[in-house]
């Protein structure tokens, strides 16, 4: 078994170094991005011949659809080997091709266990005419690509992060997306948590800085940075779904943790991601009781602001009503979920500081380091509590 292991990752690593049309590379110029290929006529060829072009997707997609552990990037004794109760799902180009029996088995089965993976093509469809140069019926996967699998039919046997995800997911609000509804145009800005293209973007174009949080763009900076961006036709948006927060080959979540200099976890990738659009402004000092907190220098602490000043309200959060006129506080979870000084505007149009207790206090309850950081209490399928 350890030959077998040093010979896989041996091989990994080979892929690695192979020449093609590039390790980020897609179809050619000659093809239409996003415009789907023939889906008859085309024949499966397998991953292998896939992963000589895109070495850097698949070191991503071993990590879990390749049935491999994700950090060795070996064979684990504990991920079961072909069966017939896997083979639905992690024997893919079987499940799309009758005719391809055993191709979603393929990769390095010579070199080691043959495993039940998913292949390439069971998401992109069938490369016959791709090789680097043609189209694929599924460039883009989506939300219709994940359903047949992620849904009730996963074993609740502990080897399965999650099960009924796409049944909880059409019912929730990601999925729904009420408050863009009856909308024939979406403003960039909105688009950016509303819709699954939209965040995408977002998400490329600011990224993270490395130290802290996302880029949590206040009320004004956000309207700014969007300003020059048209509208999206909602013809040509969906609604968040499966790849807009995970990798699709990977299934990692699209944010990285945040770490501080001494190497430790300051904000999870989950806190991370879920704040990119359930924005709160939090600060972090290991030496206090409560070490995370609402960030005085946006929430304007105990001594606060002069909230009249438009540089002041235009820092918090684009649906905090202060800054506003249209926001709501029940949007916001800087109201709930941490404590600090909380700006609110009266009946008078006046703006107070009151103390918010938040689930944060005596060390216990929300943890943004945590990898299940809002996870502990929310589904975010279902996204509801």
């Amino acid at each position: 078994m350890k030959y077998k292991k040093i010979l896989l990752l041996g091989l990994m690593l080979s892929i690695a170094a192979l020449p093609g049309c590039g390790s980020d590379s897609g179809s050619r110029d000659t093809v239409i991005p996003g415009e789907p290929g023939p889906t008859v006529g085309a024949q499966y060829v397998g991953d292998v011949n896939c992963i000589n072009c895109h070495a850097d997707q698949t070191r991503e997609w071993l990590k879990a659809h390749g049935n491999l552990d994700r950090e060795t990037l070996v064979y684990h004794p504990s991920y079961p080997l072909p069966d017939e109760s896997c083979e639905t799902c992690h024997d893919r180009s079987s499940l799309t091709d009758p005719d391809a029996e055993g191709k979603g088995w393929s990769l390095i089965g010579s070199s080691g266990p043959a495993r039940p993976v998913v292949s390439c093509e069971a998401c992109h469809g069938a490369g016959g005419y791709h090789f680097g140069m043609g189209p694929l019926p599924r460039p883009i996967p989506n939300m219709d690509t994940c359903v047949p699998c992620h849904n009730a039919d996963v074993p609740d046997d502990g080897k399965h992060r999650s099960t009924h995800i796409a049944e909880n997911y059409m019912e929730s609000k990601h999925a729904l997306s009420p408050s863009m509804e009856g909308r024939e145009t979406i403003q960039a800005r909105c688009a950016m948590c509303h819709t699954d293209e939209g965040f995408i973007k977002y998400a490329r174009a600011y990224n993270y800085d490395g130290k802290s949080q996302r880029v949590n763009l206040g009320y004004t900076l956000l309207g700014e940075s969007f300003a020059h961006r048209p509208a999206y036709s909602s013809d040509d948006v969906s609604p968040i779904s499966c790849r807009t927060c995970h990798d699709p080959h990977s299934g990692e979540l699209r944010a990285p943790e945040s770490k501080n200099i001494m190497g430790e976890v300051v904000y999870s990738r989950q806190f991370n991601m879920c704040t990119s659009c359930h924005q709160v402004f939090v600060s972090h000092d290991p030496r206090e009781a409560v070490p995370y907190f609402l960030d005085p220098d946006i929430y304007g602490g105990q001594i606060g602001f002069d909230w009249g000043n438009e540089a002041n309200t235009g820092g918090l959060e684009y649906h905090n009503p202060v800054a506003n006129p249209y926001g709501s506080v029940s949007i916001l979870i800087a109201d709930t979920h941490f404590a600090g000084w909380f700006p609110e505007k009266d009946e008078d149009g006046d703006v107070t500081q009151r103390w918010k207790r938040g689930y944060y206090y005596s060390g216990a309850g929300l943890n943004p380091a945590a990898s299940n950081s809002c996870t502990v209490c929310h589904d975010p399928h279902e996204a509801k509590h």
